[in-house]
């Protein structure tokens, strides 16, 4: 016989959730950005849906999961899906290159489907700017040893200029000669996103202004294309060095010359830098200014100081009229300055003798040689002295009367250009009866300078005689006088000393 029994709720015919559309935005942007993952889903049985987003570098087996949604309850609508955005902005520096996402969702009753796997997106490495805080515009000595701080905080442009952390890599670099850059200086950032150099400029850098640049460079989480700090200037500071060329010690001799001279001073500038750059080997366009110490340490100026040109430039130069100055040791001291140089003063001690040439003398006489005592004796000498100086003649005399030498004075010669042959001459007139006899007599010269001053040999003269007379009648010639009385007649005659 036939029957029938009926099962209440026995199976249920349901449907998979369906995902369409699966797509990313931006496609490709740096790791720090934010990226909106989208995904239409809809379920005809309008049950819960729940949505997984994964991820994987393209070539990687294993997927990364990101998340999950709910729509609750789904469209059931195919052709007006329910569009779920997933929002991640936790991606890091591993997360750069190629990578693929997916996405599969589970409805109520645990019907599950995925999208196609092989959806792309690029996630490159994050963008970078910088601040520069410190160095622009510096100034640094190479000598003496000095160090200037370039200090750049490096932010991340793509999460919002926050710095960044600990150990990136980065770049200095400092041009030699203004314009060509010099060895690279690999730094990493510290932990508040700083890069930092310590600059110490030696001899590869040129004085004057140089420029420097930082960047983040070969660093696997930053890009580093051409932005970089942009051109900071440096300004490096040398140090002047004088060398003196004239007057100059040969064979460890000290150079001599004398009074009237004209002395020619030379001398070069160079740099701390000279012997390691050739383009500082000589230094020109400095200002040098030039001074002698007289050995009583009285200051000169040797000027003008003039520039040589040309295959000379760099050489400076002047000379020193010597003439009527102190004999001894003489110093020099050079004083140069220059832009982007540190000043240098020079000081040379006894760098050279300046010497006072003796007066020499000749033709001692005195005239007459011989004659009476009463009459004036001109004394003389002849006198040569090439280097101007005011000479004085003393004159003395010896009677040999038991006084000495005695002093009858002095006679002052002087030409500015130079005495030649000039006579010195001394009167004397006022001998006594008591001095005929010999004489002796002899002259000081001196010249200004006390070691100098000598005395001439002794000479004899002049021959003191009895002075000659002469007698002229007046009156009184054959008169008559009585011998008494009160009687008397003047006799009168003139005498003459006729010296």
């Amino acid at each position: 016989s036939n029957s029938t029994k009926t099962f209440t709720y026995s199976f249920y015919l349901a449907s998979r959730p369906v995902l369409t559309s699966p797509d990313v935005t931006p496609f490709s942007e740096g790791w720090g950005k934010t990226f909106n993952f989208s995904i239409d889903v809809y379920d005809e049985d309008g049950n819960n849906v729940t949505v997984y987003l994964w991820k994987r570098h393209v070539g990687a087996t294993e997927w990364e999961y990101l998340g999950n949604m709910t729509c609750a309850p789904c469209s059931s609508d195919p052709t007006n899906p329910k569009t779920l955005i997933f929002t991640i902005d936790s991606f890091d520096c591993d997360d750069v290159g190629s990578s693929e996402f997916k996405f599969n969702a589970t409805d109520s009753f645990g019907y599950s489907s995925a999208s196609e796997p092989g959806s792309s997106l690029v996630i490159e490495k994050d963008e970078v700017s910088y601040v520069v805080q410190n160095g622009d515009g510096s100034t640094v000595n190479r000598e003496p040893d000095e160090s200037v701080e370039f200090v750049v905080l490096v932010e991340d442009a793509d999460r919002g200029y926050i710095p960044l952390g600990e150990g990136f890599n980065a770049t200095f670099y400092v041009t030699t000669d203004g314009e060509n850059w010099g060895p690279v200086y690999n730094v990493t950032t510290n932990a508040s996103g700083h890069i930092n150099l310590s600059f110490n400029p030696d001899c590869t850098y040129k004085f004057g202004i140089q420029k420097w640049k930082a960047k983040i460079e070969n660093d696997r989480c930053y890009n580093e294309y051409d932005i970089d700090t942009g051109n900071q200037t440096v300004t490096i500071i040398a140090q002047l060095k004088n060398n003196i060329v004239l007057p100059s010690w040969e064979g460890g001799q000290q150079p001599r010359f004398n009074v009237t001279e004209q002395i020619v001073i030379r001398l070069n500038t160079t740099s701390d830098c000279s012997e390691q750059r050739q383009d500082e080997a000589i230094i020109n366009d400095s200002y040098v200014t030039i001074q002698l110490e007289s050995p009583l340490g009285v200051w000169y100026s040797c000027s003008p100081v003039n520039n040589e040109t040309g295959n000379n430039a760099g050489y400076y130069n002047c000379t020193w009229d010597s003439t009527d100055h102190k004999e001894g040791n003489w110093s020099i001291q050079i004083n140069s300055s220059r832009t982007y140089f540190n000043p240098n003063q020079t000081y040379l001690h006894n760098w050279f003798w300046l010497e006072n040439l003796n007066a020499t003398t000749s033709n001692m006489t005195v005239t007459p040689q011989q004659d009476g005592w009463s009459r004036p004796y001109n004394y003389s000498i002849v006198v040569d002295d090439p280097d101007s100086d005011e000479i004085n003649c003393s004159l003395w005399i010896n009677k040999y009367d038991g006084q000495g030498w005695i002093y009858k004075g002095t006679m002052t010669l002087q030409n500015d250009s130079g005495i030649i042959n000039q006579t010195c001459w001394i009167v004397v007139d006022d001998f006594t009866g008591e001095d005929i006899g010999p004489n002796t007599f002899m002259f000081q010269i001196e010249n200004g300078e006390p070691a100098n001053a000598y005395n001439t040999t002794n000479q004899s003269g002049p021959y003191l005689e009895e002075s000659n007379t002469s007698i002229i009648y007046i009156q009184g010639n054959n008169p008559q006088v009585n011998i008494t009385g009160n009687d008397y007649e003047i006799l009168q005659v003139r005498i003459n000393d006729t010296d």
